[in-house]
């Protein structure tokens, strides 16, 4: 066989093996990697028959696809073979038929080293393996799917199926879940959009599960989508960690609303013992030294002066009965959350002297109890940070209320702070307030920076 010079030395270039077989299967031509690979010179290489070359165990195994090839049928196929040192090689061959007039004269062989190819695909389909990672593509106009190995384990479908087009699968996805995936694959082929979002999946075997799903788009030359590339990892144990937390964290919500609503029925009772009973007793006590004061206003300045001290005892009782009835519970509550605030309010201003406004937006507010309690306590908790901390010569504070929401902003001109520093802290007065508002289901937004007072907004659906 005479090849062109120049061909002859981009051949000898090549790194893969380049061959010429005549009808008789014997070789008529062999680049420098063919010849180095089986260890010939041209002259030894030439006029062999390729079992000679091959070896007789490898040509029975290729012999079915050089009769192929020597009938005009082109082929392609994978071989582990070993050198002439010992050393494995994965190839793939390819037999490409040589024509003239119509006649089959011989066929060309090309055959590349695959090993570094081979390795690499194995150790992704580990890698997958391990990660629980799945690949695939779409040929979006031939609507061809290929998965990966792992993609077939996830879902757990059967291997010797083909992969479902992007339609069928619909079934494997809640509805809601399925339409919010069908908006992120349109966008993407409509817009060159790539997505990543969390869903859960039905298995073929009928099984639960989720999973991370990417889609990227792939443009042709005129800048047109026309196949998506993407992969789905199975998360199933992380998501059913974080829906364990969550519904721990739920619990320990609803046990501390619990526990708020017990505390302040605790404080409401005590408070009126101390308001009732305790008051009763202090008013008979506070008439007795009246009448004894009137029977013996005779007795001279020694018995006056110590029933003087006396009612100077009873007054100062009375003040901390009333003083510890207030902070458990202060009576303004009884009449509702709208004058409780109005009380506690002008509370700290006569305190503080610090300027208090409120401005409500209805003047008939009907709460729950318990929730007319929480949301007193976080503006108290609020107002309480701003007399200790703000350095503040005004508050307001500003309650709005809808059918479905009351919106309560409480706002100082305060020092401000970093909240970001406070986090780190771990303070509990704000970690408090964030957990009475989510335990009614609300919202607290803090806006602040130092310099420039602090803002806080609780939005709580009623």
């Amino acid at each position: 066989m005479k090849i062109d010079q120049r061909l002859h030395v981009l051949l000898d270039e090549l790194p893969a093996l380049v061959g010429y077989w005549d009808r008789d299967a014997r070789n008529r031509y062999g680049n420098r990697a063919y010849l180095e690979w089986f260890g010939m010179s041209p002259a030894q290489m030439h006029g062999r028959h390729l079992s000679e070359v091959i070896g007789p165990q490898l040509y029975a195994l290729n012999k079915p696809y050089v009769d192929a090839a020597l009938a005009g049928q082109a082929q392609t196929f994978d071989r582990t073979i070993v050198d002439p040192r010992g050393d494995r090689h994965h190839t793939q061959a390819h037999y490409i038929p040589d024509c003239v007039d119509g006649v089959v004269v011989g066929f060309f062989a090309l055959v590349s080293d695959i090993t570094d190819i081979r390795q690499t695909s194995e150790e992704l389909k580990e890698a997958q393996r391990i990660g629980r990672l799945g690949s695939w593509c779409w040929d979006i106009q031939a609507d061809a799917v290929d998965w990966s190995p792992e993609l077939y384990s996830l879902f757990g479908r059967d291997p010797a199926l083909p992969p479902p087009r992007f339609n069928e699968l619909a079934h494997h996805h809640p509805p809601e879940h399925w339409q919010r995936l069908h908006a992120c694959v349109t966008r993407a082929i409509e817009a060159g959009e790539p997505y990543a979002l969390e869903l859960p999946f039905v298995r073929d075997d009928g099984t639960d599960g989720w999973l991370l799903a990417h889609g990227h788009p792939v443009r042709d030359a005129g800048g047109a989508v026309f196949k998506l590339r993407g992969t789905a990892q199975d998360v199933s144990e992380r998501k059913a960690m974080e829906l364990a937390l969550l519904a721990s964290r739920n619990e320990l919500r609803d046990m501390v609303a619990h526990h708020e609503v017990t505390c302040e029925e605790d404080r409401k009772h005590i408070s009126r013992e101390l308001h009732d009973e305790l008051g009763q007793l202090l008013s008979a006590m506070r008439m007795d030294i009246a009448q004894v004061r009137r029977e013996i206003a005779s007795g001279g300045d020694k018995v006056s002066a110590t029933l003087d001290d006396m009612q100077g005892l009873v007054d100062k009782m009375f003040m901390v009965a009333r003083s510890v009835s207030t902070s458990l519970r202060p009576a303004a509550l009884d009449f509702g959350l709208l004058p409780a605030l109005e009380w506690l309010a002008q509370d700290v201003a006569q305190r503080s002297r610090i300027v208090c406004d409120v401005d409500f937006d209805t003047s008939d507010l009907s709460l729950p109890d318990a929730q007319a309690a929480t949301i007193f306590r976080v503006v108290q908790e609020s107002l309480t940070n701003v007399v200790r901390h703000a350095q503040a010569s005004r508050v307001d504070i500003t309650l709005r209320h809808t059918a479905h929401e009351l919106a309560l902003c409480i706002r100082d001109n305060g020092r401000g702070f970093d909240a970001s520093a406070v986090r780190q802290q771990a303070g509990f007065g704000l970690l408090s307030m964030r957990e009475r508002v989510l335990s009614l289901g609300g919202q607290v937004h803090i806006d602040t920076a130092p310099g420039r007072g602090t803002t806080i907004r609780i939005d709580i659906p009623v």
